[in-house]
């Protein structure tokens, strides 16, 4: 389950304040940010298979800035998705229909029901949780970041579990929301090359 693996991370609750629990978002798409997902969960003593998605420039339609997230796609890395935020929330360009579908909303409190569009259209997911809590974070070099405080927002539809991080998005899917029926997990996250502010305890080893 997601949320003990973060309790066995190192998720630790803050004493959250007014300032700290309003709505924000953090800066998650900006260059060379990297999501690595796990595609489907193997035995214990397979190696994992990694899947890297990335974002890496822009495109500007009709006058918007969208990041471009590269998505590996056999050994190569290509452009899957356009994607772009506007305060708290964090936007999917569709192309077929030149709509800004939602896939987070930062804005929100526990209690709200909140109506995001995975690949397989719009689902609605129930705020469990809002708060703050700490990553260590990890450096390849230092080993140990200083801790930072960031916000979170705990998430459920039926069995679906989610918790979105301000400055990474979902500890699940990444960049973007992709639909409750999703098989993938985070494995870590990186914000500057070579440091990453969260790592899955379970698949840590095999990024070490």
């Amino acid at each position: 389950m997601l949320l003990p693996a973060l309790l066995a991370l190192g998720f630790m609750a803050c004493q959250p304040n007014e300032e700290s629990l309003r709505g924000r978002a953090g800066i998650i798409l900006e260059h060379h940010v990297q999501w690595m997902l796990l595609d489907s969960i193997l035995p214990e003593h397979q190696a994992p298979h990694f899947y890297s998605t990335v974002i890496f420039g822009d495109s500007v339609i009709e006058g918007e800035r969208w990041w471009k997230l590269y998505e590996r796609d056999g050994r190569q890395m290509v452009v899957k998705q356009l994607l772009r935020q506007e305060g708290e929330q964090i936007y999917r360009y569709d192309a077929q229909t030149g709509e800004k579908l939602l896939v987070y909303d930062f804005d929100v409190k526990e209690g709200d029901r909140v109506t995001v569009y995975g690949l397989d259209g719009p689902e609605t997911l129930t705020v469990e949780k809002v708060g703050d809590t700490v990553f260590p974070g990890e450096d390849m070099l230092l080993h140990r970041a200083e801790p930072s405080v960031y916000r979170y927002v705990s998430l459920s539809a039926g069995d679906f579990h989610d918790v979105w991080v301000e400055d990474m998005g979902s500890l699940r899917t990444g960049f973007y929301f992709r639909g409750t029926s999703t098989k993938f997990e985070g494995v870590f996250f990186e914000k500057q090359i070579g440091e990453w502010l969260y790592s899955h305890p379970v698949y840590t080893r095999w990024i070490n």
